[in-house]
């Protein structure tokens, strides 16, 4: 019997993530990346003249009560473990990430002359290397507080090196000037009008901005997963401390390192960064020129997942293997994003009325071959598709709302689930 090989960094994350957040595999893969892309964020990732650099941050809106912060002591033990300085966002004010002054009256002994120094207190963006923020919903509001703390974290996201990520702040007796080289994770619940704020915002194509959608039969399995611990303590402490270990290395062998790219993959990049425009060539044309704008940064984090992979593989180049794994998870958060787009979009262009949805789906169905008032689930999924001109991932999270709405039924006919519509 052949031993299993030892996992990967990545693999052991994600695997003790689970233990902490129930159904969030996607995520837990995310904060890996987070965690590398801040022990390699001195290293360039050259397109001739220029460079992006390996860091990763997210903006996750997901719903409450589904683990979305619960992981946070996890990631904070593990990166602190690896020597990373990891923090919480308290109050997003200019005082607290940049920094203010601080009067000190001193004495002199002798004379007994007071004077008055004016000392410089930077904030948590001065030398933060992992940032937590658990009020997203904060940055949508409307006003000068919000727009400051989006204008602040846009810069701390400007590659590293660049110049593009100094910040200044002129107070009464003091300048402070910080060059931040954060990663960001901010947490939301579900946020109105995120679209516009989306749209108009140069942070937005700087973070991956991952928005959740999670049914409520997964919300009861992880329920029943959680059910199933009572009363039973697991102890992860050893899987921290092999996984900063794990982190730590990763972040030594490759300080000084400068990627290089076997030649092979100049074809498989090109591949699969037309598979991306392809999964928006069919889409709305409104759609299209909204994901047209995210392409470049979801074609940039091939690049970065792939030198995450190539790294905790311990490779001297970028290969094959690893840029089908970035364009892989590349594609995914793509899509989550595309039927977020394209399901705030249609409800602009309707009014906001699901209903008009509904009454829409209703014709669809109506004009469909039935068997005792069932329709084939998959074939009006379709049609749906083709006439609203939205995927059918988005057509299916649509479905789902109607079934709350209870005008809508589903069975299963010899393994062929079935639909029927009623208004």
């Amino acid at each position: 019997m052949t031993e299993a090989p030892p996992k990967n960094f990545i693999e052991q994350f994600c695997s003790t993530f689970e233990m902490y957040s129930y159904g969030n595999a996607l995520y837990g893969r995310l904060c890996a990346h987070l965690l590398l892309g801040q022990k390699l964020k001195n290293v360039k990732i050259f397109f001739g003249p220029f460079y992006i650099d390996p860091r990763v941050s997210l903006f996750l809106i997901q719903p409450s009560g589904t683990g979305k912060s619960i992981p946070w002591g996890f990631i904070k033990k593990v990166g602190e473990g690896a020597g990373l300085m990891v923090d919480d966002i308290d109050i997003a004010t200019d005082a607290a990430l940049i920094g203010t002054e601080e009067s000190e009256e001193l004495v002199d002994p002798v004379t007994k002359q007071k004077t008055v120094t004016h000392n410089v207190v930077k904030g948590k963006l001065a030398n933060a290397d992992i940032l937590h923020y658990d009020e997203g919903q904060m940055l949508i509001q409307r006003g000068q507080y919000a727009e400051n703390t989006l204008s602040l974290f846009q810069k701390a996201l400007n590659p590293v090196g660049s110049g593009q990520n100094v910040i200044k702040k002129y107070l009464a007796h003091v300048t402070i000037e910080i060059t931040p080289t954060c990663s960001l994770l901010i947490t939301s619940h579900e946020i109105e009008n995120l679209m516009e704020v989306v749209l108009n915002k140069g942070f937005f194509q700087r973070i991956i901005l991952y928005p959740r959608y999670i049914p409520i039969d997964d919300r009861k399995k992880n329920e029943f997963l959680r059910a199933d611990r009572f009363g039973k303590r697991l102890h992860t402490e050893i899987d921290i401390e092999t996984l900063s270990t794990m982190l730590n290395e990763v972040g030594k062998k490759y300080e000084n390192y400068e990627p290089k790219v076997d030649e092979s993959v100049y074809p498989v990049v090109k591949q699969k960064i037309d598979e991306l425009y392809g999964l928006i060539s069919k889409s709305h044309e409104r759609v299209r020129e909204i994901m047209a704008t995210f392409c470049p940064r979801y074609d940039n984090l091939i690049y970065i997942f792939s030198l995450h992979h190539s790294c905790i593989l311990g490779k001297d180049k970028i290969d094959v293997e690893d840029i089908k794994y970035g364009a892989h998870l590349s594609y995914l958060l793509f899509k989550e994003v595309m039927a977020w787009v394209e399901e705030n979009i249609s409800l602009i262009k309707l009014s906001s009325k699901e209903s008009t949805y509904l009454n829409r789906a209703y014709l669809i169905y109506k004009s469909m071959e039935q068997k005792d008032g069932y329709v084939m689930k998959i074939s009006f999924l379709k049609n749906c598709s083709n006439k609203w001109r939205i995927s059918m991932h988005t057509v299916n999270r649509y479905l789902e709302k109607f079934v709350n709405f209870g005008n809508i039924k589903e069975m299963d006919v010899d393994g062929v689930k079935m639909i029927k519509i009623e208004i």
